[in-house]
């Protein structure tokens, strides 16, 4: 991608990074609603420009979901500066809150996911640590939260740390909240909205009875442990399997839920495994 499409990619976030929101047009105008849908779709079929092609999960993620990023640190003296340029680390940096930068190689991963999922097949990222993997994870949820109504999003992992210490949970709410500030596409929780389980439902009164109502989307996380029969029956619009490295029954896990992602021959999810290298006993090869 050049400097220029780059640009015109992320032409919605540079308007909220200027001016603190996305868009200055009266809310609920006619050209108000007609921008809003526009993100919307560009989110759920991705955008296109020219012969290019940008799927939807990344746009969505370039655009909607802050992330914590490395800003370097300029030494202010120049001590600082010799104590810097001697020590083992080149560079030092603070992380905050920002937007993710472009990669060639984030653009290939999400190719690559798009034509997984488009073509009715399953998907695996191992990498270093570092390079976004479930801050990107955490952002395919909401999108997916936000944009499909009745969707189920699975985040699966074998120890509860990898989703809720600094975990894809965390960094699900923060863009959650973020959305929900920001965005007309805010959902309330008022059945499911706990640190494992998100879910968009109202409570409402019909013929008398409180019912509950909504868009009904969820973002739902699961830990198995030693029990892989856990995923049973779990199937969803995607499902994360997180830490595949440190996953010791990794493949029995996904062959008892691989069945529940498919009707006949159709598939209706995708499953996707992320992680780094793993534990003695993980069985990572």
């Amino acid at each position: 991608m050049t400097t220029s499409e780059i640009a015109e990619i992320t032409a919605t976030r540079q308007a909220f990074e200027a001016f603190e929101s996305y868009t200055k047009l009266p809310a609920n105008s006619p050209t108000w609603r007609a921008l809003w849908e526009q993100e919307r779709k560009r989110c759920l079929e991705g955008y296109h420009f020219g012969s290019d092609f940008v799927p939807g999960y990344l746009y969505d993620y370039m655009n909607f979901s802050p992330i914590m990023v490395a800003e370097t640190i300029i030494p202010e003296t120049e001590e600082e500066a010799e104590e810097l340029k001697n020590n083992v680390i080149s560079l030092q940096a603070n992380r905050i809150e920002g937007f993710p930068s472009w990669w060639d190689g984030l653009y290939d991963y999400a190719m690559y996911l798009d034509e997984s999922e488009k073509s009715g097949k399953h998907s695996f990222l191992l990498g270093s640590r570092r390079k976004g993997k479930s801050f990107y994870a955490a952002s395919m949820c909401n999108r997916n939260y936000f944009h499909i109504a009745n969707s189920k999003s699975y985040v699966v992992a074998h120890d509860k740390q990898y989703l809720t210490q600094d975990g894809i949970m965390n960094k699900v709410v923060d863009i959650m909240n973020f959305r929900d500030q920001h965005t007309p596409w805010a959902k309330r929780r008022q059945y499911k909205d706990t640190e494992m389980h998100k879910r968009s439902s109202v409570q409402s009164v019909v013929g008398g009875k409180k019912v509950e109502t909504g868009w009904m989307s969820e973002i739902i996380a699961l830990t198995v442990g030693d029990d892989p029969n856990k995923v049973r029956g779990k199937a969803g619009k995607l499902v994360i399997f997180e830490e595949v490295g440190s996953f010791p029954k990794l493949l029995n896990c996904w062959r008892i839920l691989r069945p529940s992602m498919q009707v006949g021959n159709q598939m209706v999810g995708m499953m996707l495994g992320i992680g780094t290298g793993g534990d003695e006993n993980a069985n990572f090869i």
